[in-house]
């Protein structure tokens, strides 16, 4: 009876150590798992930064060169009036001279100042010529410049999306895998639940088959001790009976 019942506690045992192994593995199978999803998401997270840090880089660049285009425009409209203004003063200077010369009859003179004056005006209308160039090469970097800023805006919020919808998906994945562990554990807690509760039973009864054992074997050794005095209190009487037979028995053999 014993024997029978250290074997199935033993047996016991060794299911309750299989079903907490199982379960071990298990559960640092999902750890893994939720570690490997935690890697990815940060290397996800990494590339998304490198990706925005470039872009950042670049959207400064961008920034500077249309300050530099702003700046270019601001000079240019202020070479654009100095240039108008000195003009608006040539031409008094001009009309006050061709005035006072016509009033003094110098005409010679009078045509060495108008053919400076054609000179200076061609090269203002040069110069410009040249500054009205310059303002549209300058709003062209303008314009190129918000393209710049508007494509850089807009890979920046597909980034942000893509990275977003990256990151939901590892949670739901990862949401998925610790559903998945909780459905799976759930059985092994129930077994090992009920392996606690068959070595709780399996001890009960362990424990009543010893004292049951322990009240049987001090049965046996209380009756043993009466047999052992009946057997003693008999010898003290046969004894002198089987000494004096013998002793009978030699004397009638002589």
């Amino acid at each position: 009876m014993d024997q029978q019942t250290d074997l199935q506690i033993a047996q016991s045992l060794k299911s309750l150590e299989d079903v907490v192994r199982k379960a071990s593995e298990k559960a640092r199978g999902v750890l893994g798992d939720a570690e490997k999803l935690r890697e990815e998401v940060a290397a996800t997270a990494d590339r998304c930064l490198e990706e925005i840090t470039k872009r950042q880089r670049a959207i400064e660049q961008s920034l500077v060169v249309a300050r530099a285009a702003e700046r270019a425009a601001a000079e240019t409209d202020r070479l654009h009036s100095a240039v108008a203004e000195t003009a608006n003063d040539l031409t008094r200077v001009a009309n006050s001279v061709l005035t006072a010369l016509a009033e003094a009859g110098g005409a010679e003179r009078l045509e060495a100042l108008r053919q400076q004056y054609e000179a200076l005006r061609a090269s203002l209308t040069e110069t410009t010529e040249a500054l009205r160039a310059q303002e549209g090469r300058i709003e062209e970097l303008r314009a190129e410049g918000e393209r710049i800023l508007e494509t850089i805006r807009r890979e920046q919020r597909e980034i942000a999306d893509r990275f977003a919808r990256e990151a939901i998906s590892r949670q739901a994945e990862a949401e998925k895998v610790l559903e998945t562990f909780r459905k799976e554990q759930q059985p092994v807690l129930a077994a090992l639940q009920e392996v606690a509760k068959q070595c709780h039973d399996e001890r009960e009864v362990l424990e009543h088959t010893v004292r049951d054992g322990r009240r049987e074997l001090r049965d046996l050794i209380s009756e043993f001790e009466k047999d052992q005095k009946a057997i003693l209190a008999a010898a003290t009487v046969v004894v002198p009976v089987l000494t004096a037979l013998v002793t009978l028995a030699v004397q009638w053999f002589r």
